[in-house]
């Protein structure tokens, strides 16, 4: 399969790439200028062009799909030129789809703190030995890292939150078709929280339509405007509903409630208990029962 990309500057798309090209594809772009650090990547695995700028001559055929960085304008000579050929473009949303059709694709979504979720989630799977891919986003460094075999059978994709933004990914774009979704339902009214957030509930809305038949929807019930919307959805998908565990404190250590007991966390912010259990609910729907999931979680 022979990608091309345009815009291959953007960090996103540059390690996208790298990750491809380890994979097997065959991976060429172009872009105006490139980071010295991203020059050093494409250059470790020959996809650094010789030239920097755009060149139609570079959309040669058999060209399979063509990628396309969120800032590139409509008027771009080899935007052009690929509509022109009739190819195939894609957003790394897009494409993340169609890479992982024959996967069972689990999204964390819907709050500012997946990044933690995603990895909570990825621990209790690694401890249990359970090989899954993933693309989650370093809230640190702004990067996302893509890990993508041919045998796994689940992908963890991390999508932080649902907003419209030029630092998140807006739903229109959003089709990543998920199986199984964990919906934390932040959904952040900073200015002024009195007032119901008409944006985020139609992107909500938007964002439910894309959740794949028969899948299901761990959501946080503890949001009385998330939960109302899920108990009114009509969908064939089944619906989990989670709600922060209790908790207290012994000494300087934090304890959560478990059907075996109380059991101490080496995590105590208010938002990492508060979705806990919603990651317990994606770990049963993967192969971890409820007792191996809190065994994880004690060494996290």
């Amino acid at each position: 399969m022979r990608i091309h990309i345009i815009g291959l500057n953007e960090p996103n798309l540059c390690q996208l790439a790298v990750t491809l090209s380890q994979s097997g594809y065959e991976v060429s772009g172009s872009d105006t200028a490139f980071s010295p650090s991203n020059s050093a990547m494409l250059e470790k695995v020959n996809i650094l062009p010789e030239q920097v700028g755009w060149f139609v001559e570079r959309m040669i055929e058999p060209l399979n799909a063509v990628l396309l960085a969120g800032h590139i304008l409509a008027d771009n000579p080899e935007l052009s030129q690929a509509q022109e050929m009739g190819l195939d473009i894609y957003s790394i949303p897009e494409f993340l789809y169609l890479l992982t059709q024959h996967k069972t694709r689990v999204l964390i979504t819907g709050c500012a703190e997946t990044q933690f979720l995603s990895g909570l989630l990825r621990h209790v799977l690694a401890y249990w030995e359970k090989e899954v891919d993933f693309y989650v986003n370093d809230a640190q460094t702004g990067f996302n890292t893509l890990h993508l075999t041919k045998i796994n059978d689940f992908i963890i994709i991390d999508s932080g939150v649902l907003r419209s933004t030029n630092t998140h990914w807006h739903l229109a774009d959003l089709r990543i078709y998920p199986n199984i979704t964990l919906l934390c339902g932040d959904f952040e009214q900073e200015e002024q929280p009195s007032i119901p957030d008409v944006e985020a509930q139609h992107l909500l809305q938007e964002f439910l339509k894309t959740v794949v038949p028969g899948g299901s929807i761990t959501y946080n019930a503890d949001n009385p405007s998330l939960s109302q919307t899920l108990l009114s959805l009509e969908a064939p998908v089944r619906k989990f509903p989670y709600h922060r565990p209790k908790s207290s404190w012994s000494g300087t250590t934090k304890l959560i409630e478990t059907p075996e007991g109380w059991m101490p966390l080496s995590v105590s912010e208010d938002y990492q208990l508060q979705h806990i259990e919603g990651v317990r609910w994606i770990c049963q729907q993967i192969g971890v029962d409820a007792t191996d999931f809190y065994e994880a979680l004690a060494s996290f």
